[in-house]
């Protein structure tokens, strides 16, 4: 149930954005992106399966956009604020270890 939460609600929508738009204006690669997001959300750096992971699923997501009436310079930044609702879903964000 909080999963859905996570995906579906208008202020973690909004979140998602503004650190998309944060990390997305702070690194210029995916790989750099990916790493500044993990640190700031977990406080620790992406192993090289979880940058690769991420690095597809932006992939997929600019692809799937090319189908919707987004604006084409508009793709990169949605697909990063779904990249970071998905990093906001995990349960490495809910819990402490």
């Amino acid at each position: 149930m909080q999963s859905l939460y996570f995906l579906n609600n208008e202020f973690v929508h909004r979140q998602a954005d503004a650190l998309a738009v944060r990390v997305g204006l702070a690194a210029a690669t995916t790989q750099d992106r990916v790493q500044m997001a993990y640190r700031l959300l977990f406080g620790r750096g992406a192993v090289a399966e979880e940058v690769k992971e991420a690095a597809r699923f932006l992939d997929t997501s600019r692809m799937a956009l090319r189908e919707t009436p987004l604006a084409e310079d508009q793709h990169n930044r949605s697909a990063l604020a779904g990249l970071m609702r998905s990093l906001f879903a995990s349960n490495e964000f809910f819990y402490v270890d």
